[in-house]
């Protein structure tokens, strides 16, 4: 048990202890990139993190915004609609802000895979593949 989730728990319950962990959490990992710094005189980070915070920001004010304009909780039409604009936003800006040769190689990596798993589906409803057992 830390010193926050002994000052947090009792004012704020359950949202203490995760106020308290979220704050354990950060000290920690902060710790662990300065020791890495003070060590081996590396930084982990560089501009292609901010990427995600950037589109992140993005997708939360575009949320707002509609959250504005008409309640995501009303109908469960709304609701779809609401995560569909917040992920195009998001997706939006990471593309507007290039993606970086790692992503890309991984983002190609995927439609290959899915590819083949869209062609291993087609197969087996065609019958020309016997369905795996277990």
């Amino acid at each position: 048990m830390s010193v926050t989730n002994v000052l947090l728990i009792p004012p704020w319950g359950v949202v203490g202890a995760a106020v308290a962990t979220l704050i354990s959490t950060a000290a920690i990992n902060l710790l662990r990139v300065a020791e890495v710094w003070f060590l081996f005189r590396l930084q982990p980070y560089n501009r292609t993190f901010l990427k995600p915070v950037v589109a992140g920001v993005g997708a939360y004010l575009s949320a707002s915004l509609l959250a504005q304009w008409f309640s995501a909780d009303a109908t469960l039409v709304h609701a779809i609609v609401h995560m569909a604009l917040v992920l195009i936003v998001y997706a939006g800006l990471i593309l507007l802000l290039r993606l970086a040769p790692e992503d890309k190689t991984v983002l190609l990596r995927l439609n290959d895979r899915a590819v083949v798993l869209l062609a291993r589906g087609r197969a087996r409803l065609n019958g020309r593949l016997p369905a795996q057992s277990g």
